[in-house]
């Protein structure tokens, strides 16, 4: 129990509700560790199709729990196919 500026806060913390808070923070863990797993899997398999000629977009492959990108500067134009040059035909 604290009190600050005359207001008075209780709090009380069920064990049960505790269990249960600790069982979705381990199952979110798993989840995350799968994710992690499957996409660096993907960026794996992903990175047979990337064009190389240095090799830089494919070492800018970086996979998360969440998304997997490549962050070349010219990882974009590469995705979806756009000429990117002052005097290319269109």
């Amino acid at each position: 129990m604290a009190i600050h500026s005359g207001i008075r806060i209780s709090m009380n913390i069920n064990p049960r509700n505790f269990t249960d808070l600790q069982r979705n923070l381990i199952a979110k863990m798993k989840s995350d560790k799968a994710n992690q797993a499957m996409n660096e899997a993907i960026l794996e398999t992903a990175n047979e199709f990337v064009p190389r000629l240095s090799g830089s977009l494919v070492q800018s492959g970086k996979a998360t729990a969440k998304s997997i990108m490549w962050r070349a500067p010219y990882a974009r134009y590469q995705y979806g196919g756009i000429v990117y040059a002052p005097n290319s035909p269109i």
